[in-house]
């Protein structure tokens, strides 16, 4: 794990930083919220400074809901030694 994103599991983290250190959009987390699929610590006053803020374990089930599973099609050409098109079939 990089150290930004440890330091940041260790203490309340804003939508903003949850989009950045997830490499996922604003929206994508607000659509959670709404969903219900997540709940942010500050759920019902965060219209006081206007966002969501999250607690580590929070991050951390988004972090595992979007993780990017197995190889890309590059990947697997370059493992293969074939060309990308080859891989693709």
């Amino acid at each position: 794990m990089k150290a930004n994103m440890q330091e940041a599991l260790n203490q309340e983290i804003s939508t903003k930083e949850m989009a950045k250190l997830l490499n996922i959009s604003e929206q994508t987390i607000y659509s959670l919220v709404k969903k219900e699929e997540i709940v942010p610590i500050n759920k019902n006053d965060w219209t006081i400074d206007g966002t969501y803020y999250f607690s580590p374990e929070t991050v951390e089930k988004v972090k595992v809901m979007y993780r990017k599973l197995g190889l890309t099609n590059k990947e697997i050409a370059e493992m293969l030694q074939v060309s990308l098109s080859t891989a693709q079939k």
